[in-house]
């Protein structure tokens, strides 16, 4: 789901995206512009930023070693499936 907020205030306009997903914290990201499209922009950049972050911090837990794997180390030919 997604919420998003705009104030309208004298020359600024503030808007906040508020991204709710399953399995994730909640997404939030706020900006403030003279004009409503560069508001928006800055919002959809740094949402895309914690998309990344947090794409990325998935991705590195599934690098870590198993238990069976020594750091440091190739796997020799028989292992890796090459012949």
């Amino acid at each position: 789901m997604i919420e998003v907020t705009v104030d309208f205030q004298k020359d600024l306009k503030w808007v906040e995206f508020n991204v709710q997903a399953e399995h994730v914290k909640d997404l939030v990201a706020s900006a403030t512009a003279q004009d409503l499209l560069g508001a928006t922009d800055q919002v959809l950049h740094k949402l895309e930023q914690q998309v990344r972050r947090y794409k990325e911090k998935i991705q590195d837990h599934r690098r870590r070693l198993s238990t069976g794997e020594v750091p440091g180390t190739t796997p020799t030919a028989e292992e890796s499936g090459e012949e």
